[in-house]
């Protein structure tokens, strides 16, 4: 799993098709310790611009990001991450854990 800066580990990234020369990228990253805001939406606009966004884990799980999961590779991780979640366990799942730390 890749490290995004100092926080984040990546969990997902794709590309969507702008033209030619230019792929825009998605990427949804992780951060376990963080209870608040634990994950970043991470967008390309234009070659040299990007943006990105930290939201909660419920925001992550509402409609609201749909697009931006299915773009950047991760609706196998929401799926699994809403099984854990409505089975009773707390942020971070044990998945989640072991991904983070490579196990």
């Amino acid at each position: 799993m890749g490290k995004l800066g100092e926080r984040f580990y990546e969990i997902g990234k794709g590309y969507e098709v702008v033209s030619a020369q230019y792929k825009r990228p998605y990427i949804i990253g992780v951060d376990i310790n963080d209870k608040e805001k634990p994950f970043v939406l991470a967008s390309g606009d234009h070659h040299s611009d990007f943006g990105a966004i930290t939201i909660s884990l419920e925001d992550l799980l509402s409609e609201q990001w749909k697009e931006h999961i299915l773009k950047s590779n991760c609706t196998e991780f929401i799926n699994e991450l809403k099984k854990a979640i409505d089975s009773g366990e707390s942020f971070p799942p044990r998945f989640l854990v072991k991904k983070v730390n490579n196990e």
